[in-house]
């Protein structure tokens, strides 16, 4: 039985939007393009369309479609060598995690349909 739904917009566990921008710079990067964070501000996360924009702006020999795939890659990688022996930053997302369990009952995580929290951590799928 469902007893709660959690919308993670970004900046709730875990503020993700920078390693977001560090995986299109790296993806972007390859065709001579570098987006500054105010241009990524402006053009993906204003409007939700920045893989449109830079295929567009700068002619990129892919479309959105697999720019957006390529970022998910890319993005895990990114986010599993910054969180790496980051333990601070791990523990704060376990925190928030289980205060929530606490209220809501069993939960998991996921990001890009993968799950971050595992069983084995103590906020895995158990009640």
């Amino acid at each position: 039985m469902i007893r709660a739904v959690l919308f993670d917009l970004d900046g709730v566990l875990a503020d993700t939007e920078r390693l977001q921008w560090a995986a299109y710079r790296r993806i972007l990067a390859a065709f001579g393009v570098e987006v500054g964070l105010e241009e990524y501000r402006r053009h993906w996360i204003a409007t939700g369309q920045g893989p449109e924009y830079a295929c567009r702006t700068y002619a990129l020999p892919l479309g959105p479609d697999e720019l957006r795939t390529e970022k998910a890659r890319v993005a895990a990688c990114v986010w599993h060598s910054r969180t790496r022996g980051s333990a601070r930053r791990k523990s704060v997302i376990l925190t928030r995690m289980a205060r929530l369990r606490r209220s809501a009952g069993p939960l998991r995580l996921h990001a890009a349909a993968r799950p971050l929290v595992r069983r084995g951590d103590g906020l895995g799928d158990r009640p």
